[in-house]
């Protein structure tokens, strides 16, 4: 038998959220251990991993139970600890939607993340025997390739990591006795004569989890307007100056960036393509009975200015002020972001043109983001667009004709 050990250093590329069943600050707060620091259990990781597989391989390696027998699995999964403690814990706010996709009365929920820029490492271990394959090698390779996600709303920008690090150590256990006795999986020092394996994993993709049809879409996009995603939990008193709203933004090196959530982009873009006759959201949008075949990337606004603004609150339905409704408001302007889109599935073309018009509608300020985009807010120029690896023209009249061009021949 052989021991093969892999070492996997990462970091958050978004935000982290795996609830702990807990609800005392929220109503879905993150993990924690028994110190406070969030952790990712070794358990959602094996889960991750088992999925990656067929049913053969997924009985074989991870362990099975037949009726009274049991076979124990091969893989050990460690949990990932944080490599320092400095880290911030956040809030999202979020609503039920119906099967309409409408909000239901007295449904909204918040929820903890971890937020991004934090660094993990975590471990593997398999016995490997003769007969079996190196396969936390082709798990590595998932996290090189960057098919990992974590936790939950995945398809909505969260969870989205990047390795740092990946590191192979093995021991034959019929010569290597000694040195594994002797090796700490814990002892970073045990680790730094190790060469990095992270540049030289093959690159095979797994056909159970990779389509050939997947439509990745990259949108560089330039404010046009103020953004409005608002959070309420500001903190406030009635000594200090805090606004009563301010926009979602994540905290690094005291510096706050402000954020798009991927929930937001894809609201949005469900809306405007409800709007534009599209009828069967769930095939690709999913719902509460199947997961979401689009995903959307959170997106950090970068270089934006922020700026607090006083004023009324208006009436809707009257124009005119409403009393007792002054306040103020955080909101950022004139930063650049990205926002990635990417569709695991073949579509209709009709899919595709209600997506093609939508991508004009938000270049050309017909389709916001966010809130308050009545009086200017959430509005983007694209400024490049990219579709599997192929750049675009940025044309106004024949915008719509090269992305379907594109969309099509995929």
């Amino acid at each position: 038998m052989e021991k093969l050990y892999y070492r996997i250093d990462f970091s958050l590329k978004s935000a982290l959220a795996i609830g702990s069943g807990a609800n005392d600050t929220t109503d879905k707060d993150i993990v924690r251990d028994g110190r406070g620091v969030p952790y990712i259990p070794g358990t959602t990781l094996a889960g991750i991993y088992r999925a990656l597989f067929d049913k053969n391989k997924q009985e074989y390696y991870f362990g099975k139970i037949d009726g009274q027998n049991a076979d124990t699995s091969k893989v050990i999964v460690y949990d990932a600890t944080l490599k320092s403690m400095e880290f911030k814990i956040g809030k999202r706010d979020c609503v039920s939607l119906d099967e309409y996709k409408t909000a239901i009365s007295g449904s909204k929920f918040d929820f903890e993340i971890l937020e991004p820029g934090v660094e993990f490492v975590t471990y593997v271990e398999q016995d490997r025997f003769d007969e079996d394959a190196d396969i936390i090698q082709t798990i590595a390779n998932e996290w090189s390739n960057g098919n990992i996600n974590i936790g939950g709303k995945t398809q909505r920008g969260l969870g989205q990591v990047c390795v740092k690090d990946i590191k192979r150590v093995s021991f034959d256990m019929s010569s290597d006795i000694d040195k594994w006795l002797e090796f700490d999986i814990y002892d970073d020092e045990k680790w730094q004569n190790i060469e990095s394996v992270k540049d030289v994993l093959n690159d095979e993709k797994l056909v159970d989890t990779v389509c050939n049809e997947c439509v990745y879409i990259t949108l560089g996009l330039k404010q046009e307007g103020p953004i409005s995603i608002r959070v309420y939990t500001t903190d406030i008193s009635a000594s200090d100056t805090n606004p009563d709203h301010k926009q979602l933004a994540y905290i690094r090196n005291e510096t706050e960036i402000p954020v798009i959530p991927g929930t937001s982009w894809a609201g949005c873009f469900l809306h405007n393509m409800k709007k534009l006759g599209y009828k069967n959201e769930d095939e690709i949008f999913g719902s509460t009975k199947a997961k979401s075949k689009i995903y959307f990337s959170e997106s950090e606004i970068i270089g934006a200015k922020a700026k607090i603004v006083t004023r009324n609150a208006i009436d809707r339905f009257t124009g005119g002020c409403v009393d007792n409704a002054l306040f103020t408001e955080k909101m950022y302007y004139g930063g650049k972001t990205e926002l990635t889109i990417s569709i695991e599935c073949k579509c209709t073309r009709e899919f595709y043109e209600k997506l093609a018009i939508s991508i004009v509608d938000l270049h050309m300020g017909f389709m916001a983001v966010g809130g308050e985009t009545s009086v200017g807010h959430g509005l983007f120029e694209v400024e490049s667009i990219t579709i599997n690896g192929q750049s675009l023209a940025i044309c106004n009249d024949s915008m719509y004709e090269s992305i379907m061009e594109v969309l099509e021949n995929v």
